[in-house]
């Protein structure tokens, strides 16, 4: 009888060493991601941006990357409306927004027939981190953005595939 009420207090004590070791993992590789982004001059947030790019992908490395990939479309969709917001504004005034929204809003809604790169979210969290920056329209933007995007999508593919070996490990008392 003691067995069967001490298993339930040790498969307990094993998923939560487990959860705490995750927990730390995850906060390490956010730590040290934060201080990569610090180092090569692009925003943190951007990076945090990147983390849920890679979370909305499904948390895989392959369906990581074909998020990334969509994030990064989306982050050039936003650029080439940031563009077009500074070229066509004297001619159409106050519809200018509203007309560049529809017309990025409706190329990211299109992306879901791309091959690969058909994340809808992923086109509209590249496009946010773009308007979010208030960073000029130029290609060194993407670099910049999309450097920030990549750590992050990286760092959450690390932090993942680390914790799932932590889970996935057993314990001193299972072997």
């Amino acid at each position: 009888m003691n067995q069967v009420i001490e298993r339930p207090s040790r498969v307990a004590a094993r998923r939560t060493v487990g959860f705490v070791a995750v927990v730390c993992i995850t906060a390490f590789v956010a730590a040290a991601s934060s201080a990569l982004c610090m180092r090569v001059g692009v925003p943190v947030w951007g990076m945090f941006a990147g983390w849920i790019v890679f979370v909305t992908g499904g948390g895989g490395a392959k369906p990581g990357l074909a998020a990334l990939g969509s994030a990064v479309l989306g982050l050039i969709l936003g650029l080439g409306g940031g563009a077009a917001i500074v070229g066509v504004t004297p001619s159409l005034g106050n519809m200018t927004v509203p007309v560049v929204v529809f017309i990025i809003v409706a190329l990211a809604m299109l992306g879901q027939r791309v091959p690969l790169l058909n994340s809808v979210i992923c086109y509209f969290i590249g496009m946010t981190v773009y308007f979010a920056s208030g960073l000029s329209p130029v290609i060194a933007t993407v670099a910049t953005l999309g450097s920030a995007i990549a750590i992050g999508t990286l760092s959450g593919l690390l932090a993942a595939t680390l914790g799932r070996l932590v889970e996935a490990a057993p314990t001193a008392s299972a072997r």
